[in-house]
């Protein structure tokens, strides 16, 4: 289409500026504007950037101009590193003028570089080097050439002595690939090749054809190849031949090839792009501007004609996207490739053909437009491209992680053999950041985990023991104790233990045999001190004396009060078990203060260990952790080392914390940590690791996860469908699903992306799910129905003498199944002899017969089609939904749309009949998932709609054909307007 017009009568010349596109004008000689005016103009022109076109708002305008001594004949731009270039203009009176291109966008009056006069006739040719910008070529109507350094003085030169072949120079070309090569054309028909390096011609060729009384058609104009050194175009401008005409030089007898039937009279323009050798535009007399294919001489396109001769046509060599064509309407059209006709507004208003005909319409896409290769990425690490060499489109397996899916692989290999513990040991050996978490996980494998958890922390029993005896003044009395088998409770590896000492954790429970209490004393003994007064009654005279008249309770209350607690401790025992829990209470409350470890016997005696788990120093907790292995029992253990896990992560301790949780057995602390705390720089190897960790940690503790809301796991089900998507884009299938599968059904991700993708993992091959195999059928005589059996189905063809005509009805065909999840198919032919399962084949014979019988009566809906009077209450707001976006897309959506709509329509209406008889199965999961999709439809959230559709067809397959009409509805609502 027209992108923007300027209106002029003039040459155009393109800048050479690829991001801001300018555009020159000089006034064109031989031809008169409306207004008659002689003055001569070079103007400078901006495209405007908006998605608005000029004849919307009249031409464009000038951002800077300049008159001129003459009118053009031609102009050309050249470019600068430092600057927006020159213009050169050839001019009718033989001038050459230079202009400062960003002097006259200025508006600076010394803007003209340099003038010369040295044509002496109007100057018809002039283009700058495509290889040295300073250097300019030029040519006249009297045949003279000449060559410029409009760097060096403006000096000129003539490139050979002058050629008997040229009468008027029409039009001249430097070569594209060897810079010192130039052509130019005549009126005579000839063409003269130039070698200025030795300042010579070199080659001439004629062209073919007569006009009138014998002489050659006039060369018009003519154009190098951007690719080939040896091949140019010339164009005809004889009205009964206009041709344009292909040469390679490498046989310059004739032309290699003559492209006709594009132009009804002489042409005039020609333009070869460079950025796309297969596009050639010419223009001509005949008011037309043809695009041409140079390799196979046809015709690929077209511009919109004009009202009069188009007597100049360029391609924007620095942004092909854009051509001008210069015609003597008094208008320069310039077109975009990229930009799609419009409509008037008003049809019936007068309006330029121009502004409002087709864009050229290329056969094939231009070479800068079409990729010269291409690549995407699709599932399962499959990645499909192809190249410019061939028609071929390659599918190849892409592994993106090679040594990460090794791991993978590696890492559900030791977890099926039940060598967790194995991985354990690598990763203690290479870990560095979390090493202290692997050896704990190693350590949960162990049959003695809290005997190993309390050596990790630091602590050595038998070390204590020998510092004990050398402390102590007397050995320890030896006793052989017999070792019990430890028998684990539960699954937690620490839910069992053995205790720093044999017997720490009977001391306080079981009663102490008296042979063990025995001393051999000798020697006579007072009862009473004979130092003191009996009578005076001392406290040790009133303990005798309370002991002798058995009032255990009065010596136990004066022991205390004296704080004999050694005394009160032995006395206890022999008195009431309320004495005895008495004397403890008081102990503890008044020792605990002078010895710290006595607030440690209180808790083991009472049982109490939380106490010291909420208040100890959090700088003790490894000693905390230790006393937890020693003395908790059962369920106890793991609350309480989630406990101080709880107390380390508020106080910014997370290190030790998540030994604590590992402990515990707690996955969702553990996992909860790890994966606030995964390094960003390299999320899929932290992703890795992480579920490493937590798959070991898995294993070890035999974690069962509930599944069930809340979902605490929720952010470790989100890494699990990242890695399980990792995996299936690495082609490990098998391995993605099972992690997949550790997700819960009802879980729903982000925006249902774990639908989807459990969804594509369903239909790949490799995806191990439950396969039910099927043996063949042995021919079972079915049991004789009373009444005669119905007629078979349509589309269904029994085979004689093998299955009875009380067959199943041929049932809708659902979503395809992908042949490594489907069973063996069972054949309605003969069974194989060597196979007998009787008793199936029985079986689905019975139910074939049953099915049979059923069918005989089919049941009609529960209400006629269209009634909406019953419909559920859950189902009111996506019904009420689709109606309404139905309705806007039947109102506002294109012709061209209609029958979408309707077949949206219909497809709807037998969705509404199904939930009015509330019919759909999985109603209940179903039914958020339609609001939700209600909802993003009307937010414009396309692609939420999309994983929407997918998720609703994944839960129930029936209903696949109402929602391809939400599909097709969606397809027009695209198109609307918000």
């Amino acid at each position: 289409m027209v992108y923007q017009y300027i209106e002029r009568t003039a040459i155009p010349a393109w800048g050479p500026q690829h991001v801001q596109p300018l555009i020159a004008a000089g006034t064109v000689a031989g031809a008169m504007d409306a207004s008659f005016s002689n003055t001569s103009l070079l103007e400078i022109f901006q495209l405007s950037t908006e998605d608005t076109d000029g004849g919307s708002g009249g031409g464009l305008e000038a951002i800077g101009k300049v008159e001129a001594n003459a009118r053009f004949q031609r102009l050309a731009w050249s470019t600068s590193s430092d600057s927006l270039g020159v213009l050169a203009g050839g001019l009718e009176n033989g001038d050459i003028t230079i202009w400062d291109a960003r002097k006259v966008i200025d508006g600076e009056e010394e803007s003209v570089l340099h003038s010369s006069s040295a044509h002496t006739g109007s100057v018809s040719g002039l283009e700058f080097n495509p290889f040295a910008s300073n250097l300019m070529a030029s040519g006249s109507a009297n045949g003279e050439v000449f060559i410029w350094d409009i760097v060096n003085e403006f000096k000129s030169y003539s490139p050979g002595p002058r050629s008997q072949r040229l009468d008027t120079v029409t039009d001249l070309c430097w070569n594209n690939q060897v810079q010192h090569i130039l052509a130019t054309a005549s009126s005579s028909g000839s063409l003269v090749v130039w070698d200025l390096r030795s300042r010579r011609e070199v080659i001439a060729l004629g062209s073919v054809g007569t006009i009138g009384q014998g002489g050659r058609p006039g060369v018009a104009a003519v154009e190098w190849n951007p690719q080939s050194a040896t091949q140019l175009v010339t164009a005809s401008s004889d009205d009964s031949n206009p041709v344009v005409m292909l040469w390679d030089l490498r046989n310059a007898q004739a032309p290699s090839q003559t492209f006709a039937g594009g132009h009804q009279r002489g042409i005039l323009s020609l333009s070869w792009c460079h950025k796309d050798a297969g596009l050639l535009l010419s223009s001509g007399k005949d008011n037309r501007t043809v695009c041409w294919s140079p390799d196979s001489g046809e015709i690929v396109g077209e511009l919109p004609p004009s009202s009069n001769w188009v007597y100049d046509v360029q391609w924007n060599q620095a942004n092909p996207n854009l051509l001008s064509g210069a015609s003597f309407d008094g208008r320069i059209n310039l077109y975009s490739l990229s930009r799609e006709a419009e409509e008037p507004e008003d049809p019936f208003a007068p309006q330029s053909s121009s502004l409002f005909a087709p864009a050229l319409s290329l056969k094939k896409p231009p070479k800068w437009l079409a990729r010269p290769c291409g690549a995407v990425f699709g599932f399962g690490g499959q990645l499909v491209h192809f190249n410019q060499t061939g028609s071929l489109v390659s599918i190849t397996e892409f592994v993106a992680e090679p040594e990460l899916a090794q791991q993978a692989q590696q890492l559900e290999s030791l977890l099926e053999n039940k060598q967790a513990a194995e991985l354990c040991k690598e990763r203690v050996t290479a870990a560095e950041e979390d090493d202290k978490s692997w050896q704990v996980l190693q350590i949960l494998f162990e049959e003695d985990a809290r005997d190993k958890l309390v050596k990790f922390l630091g602590f050595d029993k038998d070390q204590v023991k020998a510092r004990i005896q050398d402390k102590a003044t007397t050995k320890p009395v030896e006793k052989e104790a017999e070792e019990e088998e430890a028998k684990p409770e539960g699954d937690n590896p620490f839910a069992s233990s053995t205790s720093l000492d044999a017997d720490a954790d009977d001391f306080f429970s079981k009663p102490t045999a008296v042979s063990d209490l025995q001393v051999a004393f000798s020697g006579a003994f007072s009862i009473y001190d004979k130092a003191k007064d009996i009578r005076s009654e001392d406290t040790n005279g009133l303990i005798t004396r309370a002991i002798l008249l058995g009032d255990i309770e009065a010596a136990v209350t004066l022991c205390i009060e004296q704080e004999l607690f050694a005394d009160a401790l032995i006395l206890a025992p022999y008195g009431s078990p309320e004495l005895a829990a008495r004397v403890q209470r008081e102990y503890f409350a008044k020792r605990a203060q002078q010895a710290p470890y006595v607030r440690l016997l209180h808790a083991i005696v009472s049982g109490d260990l939380l106490d010291i788990v909420v208040n100890a120093d959090l700088a003790e907790w490894d000693e905390v952790l230790a006393l937890l292995c020693t003395y908790a029992q059962g369920d106890q253990f793991s609350s309480l080392c989630e406990t101080l896990g709880q107390r380390l992560e508020k106080g910014g301790d997370l290190d030790n914390a998540v030994l604590c949780y590992l402990a515990s057995g707690n996955l969702d602390k553990v996992a909860g940590i790890w994966i606030a705390h995964q390094k960003k720089s390299k999320r899929i190897s932290a992703l890795h690791s992480l579920i490493e960790k937590v798959s070991v940690f898995r294993n070890a503790v035999q974690f069962v996860d509930s599944g069930e809301p809340p979902f605490v796991l929720a952010a470790l089900y989100d890494c699990y469908g990242e890695y399980a998507e990792f995996l299936a884009a690495q082609g490990l299938f098998d391995i993605a699903a099972k992690y997949l599968d550790r997700v819960p059904a009802e879980y729903p991700g982000d925006e249902n992306s774990l639908a989807v993708l459990r969804n594509r993992l369903a239909l790949t091959s490799d995806t191990p799910w439950t396969v039910v195999q099927i043996g063949p059928l042995t021919p079972v005589q079915p049991p004789v129905q009373p009444a005669p059996g119905f007629a078979p189905q349509p589309g269904f063809v029994p085979q004689p003498g093998f299955v009875p005509q009380q067959m199943m009805p041929a049932q809708q065909q659902q979503q395809q199944v992908p042949q490594s999840m489907r069973g063996q198919v069972v054949s309605s032919s003969t069974a194989s002899p060597s196979r007998d399962p009787v008793a199936a084949a029985a079986a689905l014979a019975a139910t074939a017969a049953a099915a049979a019988s059923a069918s005989s009566k089919p049941a009609g809906p529960k209400y006629p089609p269209g009634d909406r009077t019953h419909m559920p209450a859950l189902w009111k707001p996506t019904v009420s939904g689709l109606t309404t976006h139905l309705s806007r897309a039947k109102q506002f959506g294109a012709p061209n749309q209609k029958r979408m709509v309707e077949d949206a329509e219909r497809r709807l209406n037998v969705l509404f009949d199904l939930m009015n008889c509330d019919d759909v199965k999985l109603k209940d999961r179903l039914a958020p998932l339609f609001e939700q999709l209600v909802q993003a439809i009307g937010a414009h959230q396309f692609a939420t709609v999309l994983n929407l559709q997918a998720e609703i067809m994944a839960l129930n397959p029936d209903i696949t054909s109402s929602v391809v009409g939400v599909k097709h509805l969606v397809n027009v609502l695209k198109t609307l307007p918000m």
